[in-house]
Parts: structure tokens; sequence; C-alpha cells
């Protein structure tokens, strides 16, 4: 069976990486889209539907969303909405977006 790099660089089986993803997310992935990954054939943040990022500006982006915008699929694209009426809120979120590379 191919291995993965593990976090502190030993080798993994694709389960070992399963349960770890599972242990620190929640997520269980299959070990198809593991190898899809190793392989560098599919990267992580294509079409995942759970992302997987920390941070205060994180957190700011997704609670802002969820409070006071929405999001409108179209033509296999995204858009994050926002609706508010404060500059510097429009201003805090526009930063937000830019530092987690959005």
């Amino acid at each position: 069976m191919s291995k993965g790099a593990g976090a502190q660089g030993e080798d993994m089986s694709y389960r070992k990486i399963q349960e770890r993803i599972y242990e620190l997310f929640g997520v269980w992935l299959s070990k198809s889209q593991i190898s899809y990954w190793c392989r560098g054939t599919h990267r992580p943040e294509g079409r995942v539907s759970v992302v997987v990022r920390e941070g205060y500006w994180f957190r700011y982006v997704v609670g802002s969303v969820l409070s006071d915008g929405n999001r409108k699929r179209h033509a296999g694209n995204s858009d994050l909405m926002l609706r508010v009426r404060d500059r510097e809120f429009v201003e805090a979120f526009a930063e937000a977006l830019r530092r987690i590379g959005l």
C-alpha cells in the first residue's frame, strides 16, 4: 500500500491518515481521496465541502457571513454577499478576506 507523509515526517498508511484527520477535524475521508491528494492529482481545497482553516480572521469571516451575509452559487462559482451599513465593518471584513487568501 502507498504511504503518505505523517505530521512528524514518518510514513503513514491511508488508514492512519483517515483516522488522524477524523481525530483532528471530525471528517472521514475515503482512501482514494487521500491517495489523490498524496499523488497531487487533486488538491484538498478543491471540491471539498469542509474547509480546514483556523485563526481569528477565518472565524471573523465565518461569523460575519453567518450573521450578516449569505452565499450565492451560480455557474459553478460562489459569491459571498454581505449586507451591512457600517463602512468600518465592511473594511474589516475585506481585511479578513485578504488575510485568509480570498
